[in-house]
C-alpha cells in the first residue's frame, strides 16, 4: 500500500512502512517519509529542525543570528509538523490548528492511523462509529494511540505532552486597525506560499475564498483558481464565481465533479484510517489532474475564525463542555472525555470568547477538517492562511461587540481589493437549520453517516 505525503518516526530502521525515504534523526529514532512529502531541514544553535508539510514563515526570523525557536514557531503558518532534535531528545510540534494530524503510541509517531496496524488487531474502540462525526481532544478510535492536540508539543524521551500556545492575555485593537493588520498578514502569508510553492486555490461564492482571491490581486505570482461544478454545487455559487471571473484578474477553470474511483477511495481511506467521510472523500477523483505535481492547495479552511463560529447567541453565556458538545450527532463517553481533556489544557484565565474560538481552531479545525485534509494529500499539500497564530492574536484583540455586529470577511476583503468586495456572496442556507430542532438534525446526520459507511 502506498501512502502519498505521509511520514512516521520510530526506532525501527527497516523500511517496513512502504515509505520511500529514511533519515536517522538522532541516536535512537528514524524518520520515514514519502518522497512527495514537503520536507525541509536546517541547523540552528546546535539543534536540527525538520519541517514536514506546507509551511511558510518570515525568512528573516530563520536567518537572524540570534535565532529564537519559540518566536520562529509562533510565526509559522500552514499545515505542518515541526521536529526539533537537541540534547539527544526529540520534540514534536503541531501547526496552529493541528491540521497536520499527528498520532503517537508506544514509540511510533505518525501522520496516519494506518501506521498502527497492531492496534487494529485488538484495540479498536467499538463504541465509536462514523455516526459520531469526529473525535475530540486527544481521543482516537484505537486504544493506546493518542492524537497530539493542536499547539502542543510531545517529548519523545519522557513522553511528555504540553501546551505551548496561546497565553491567557492578549492585546487590544480597534476595528479598523485590527482589520488592516489581518488583511496585511493574510496577503503576506499567501505571497510567501505562492513564492515558495506551485499553488492552486479553490474558489466558491462564499466569504473565505473571497478573502484569498482578494489577497492575490496584487501578487506577481498568483495561484491558478478552480471551482467544482456538478451535483451538490448550488447554481448560485457558480453564478457568483462567474461574476468574479469577469474581473479578469486571475486564471480560473471549472472542474466537473466525477464519481470517485475504487482505487482513489482505497488510498484516501488508507491515509485517513477509514475515518474521513463527507464531501472531500466524494470529490477526490475530480482533482486527479493535480496529482503528482507537487502542488499546494491554498484553501479557506478555518475562515470562520472571524465569524464567531462557536459563540453562544447570548453574549453573557459561558463557554463550557455542554455548549461545545452541542455540535455533535451523538455523544459518547470518549467524546465527552476528549472535550474535558482539551478544556483542561487551556491556559488559566482565558476568556470565554477565546475558548470558543480555540474550539473552532483546534477541535473543529484539527479534529474534523484535519483528517480529510490529510487524506487529500494524495493529490496535493493543504495550506490555509487562516492557520496562523498571529492572525488569531489579531482577531482576539478586536472588540467582541465589533466582531458580533460587523462583517469581518467583507471588511478584510474590502481592504485587500475593493473590486471583489463589491460582488455579492452566494446565498447561504445555513440559517434554515436553526429553525429545525436539534434532535432532528442529529437524526438526519446519523442516517447520512450510516449511508456513507
Amino acid at each position: 500500500m502506498n501512502y502519498p505525503s505521509q511520514w512516521l518516526i520510530s526506532a525501527n530502521e527497516l523500511n517496513c512502512y512502504n515509505l520511500d525515504l529514511i533519515q536517522k534523526i538522532n541516536s535512537k529514532y528514524y524518520l520515514h517519509f514519502d518522497k512527495r512529502t514537503k520536507f525541509e531541514q536546517f541547523n540552528r544553535n546546535g539543534d536540527l529542525i525538520i519541517t514536514l508539510g506546507a509551511i511558510v514563515y518570515p525568512q528573516e526570523l530563520l536567518n537572524s543570528e540570534g535565532f529564537n525557536f519559540k518566536e520562529w514557531l509562533f510565526s509559522c503558518v500552514g499545515c505542518y509538523c515541526v521536529i526539533r532534535c537537541y540534547n539527544d531528545d526529540i520534540e514534536i510540534y503541531t501547526d496552529p490548528a493541528g491540521l497536520m494530524n499527528i498520532y503517537y503510541g508506544k514509540g511510533v509517531i505518525a501522520s496516519s492511523l494506518s501506521f498502527f496496524p497492531q492496534y487494529y488487531n485488538d484495540g479498536v474502540k467499538d463504541n465509536f462509529s462514523l455516526e459520531n462525526d469526529w473525535f475530540t481532544g486527544d481521543v482516537t478510535p484505537l486504544r493506546g494511540v493518542r492524537y497530539l492536540m493542536a499547539n502542543h508539543s510531545l517529548s519523545l524521551n519522557n513522553n511528555l505532552v504540553s501546551r505551548f500556545w496561546p497565553e491567557s492575555g492578549h492585546g487590544n485593537l480597534n476595528w479598523d486597525v485590527g482589520v488592516e493588520k489581518c488583511a496585511l498578514h493574510i496577503k503576506e502569508t499567501i505571497s510567501l506560499a505562492s513564492s515558495k510553492y506551485s499553488c492552486i486555490a479553490s474558489l466558491t461564492g462564499g466569504r473565505d475564498s473571497r478573502v484569498i482571491l482578494a489577497a492575490c490581486e496584487q501578487l506577481q505570482k498568483k495561484p491558478e483558481f478552480f471551482t467544482l461544478t456538478g451535483q451538490g454545487v448550488a447554481s448560485d455559487d457558480i453564478d457568483v464565481v462567474t461574476r468574479l471571473r469577469q474581473k479578469n484578474g486571475f486564471v480560473h477553470r471549472f472542474l466537473p465533479i466525477i464519481n470517485p474511483t475504487v482505487d482513489d477511495l482505497h488510498i484516501y481511506d488508507a491515509i485517513s484510517g477509514g475515518y474521513a467521510v463527507g464531501a472531500r472523500r466524494t470529490i477526490i477523483s475530480s482533482l486527479t489532474g493535480f496529482r503528482d505535481k507537487g502542488l499546494v492547495h491554498i484553501n479557506g479552511n478555518l475562515g470562520a475564525i472571524g465569524k464567531c463560529y462557536y459563540w453562544p447567541i447570548n453574549a453573557d453565556s459561558h463557554c463550557d463542555e455542554k455548549s461545545l458538545l452541542s455540535d455533535f450527532t451523538s455523544l459518547s463517553e470518549d467524546k465527552i472525555s476528549g472535550i474535558r481533556t482539551w478544556l483542561r489544557s487551556l491556559p488559566e484565565g482565558i476568556s470565554d470568547t477565546d475558548k470558543c474560538n480555540l474550539m473552532y481552531l483546534e477541535q473543529r479545525g484539527g479534529r474534523w477538517m484535519g483528517i480529510g485534509e490529510g487524506a487529500s494529500s494524495m493529490i496535493y499539500s493543504s495550506f490555509t492562511p487562516f492557520a496562523s497564530r498571529q492572525l488569531f492574536e489579531y482577531i482576539r484583540a478586536l472588540p467582541d461587540s465589533d466582531l458580533r455586529k460587523n462583517d469581518w470577511h467583507y471588511d478584510v476583503t474590502r481592504v485587500l481589493s475593493p473590486i471583489y468586495a463589491d460582488i455579492r456572496y452566494s446565498r447561504s442556507t445555513h440559517f434554515l437549520t436553526k429553525l429545525i430542532p436539534k434532535f432532528l438534525v442529529r437524526v438526519c446526520k446519523s442516517l447520512k453517516a450510516r449511508c456513507l459507511k
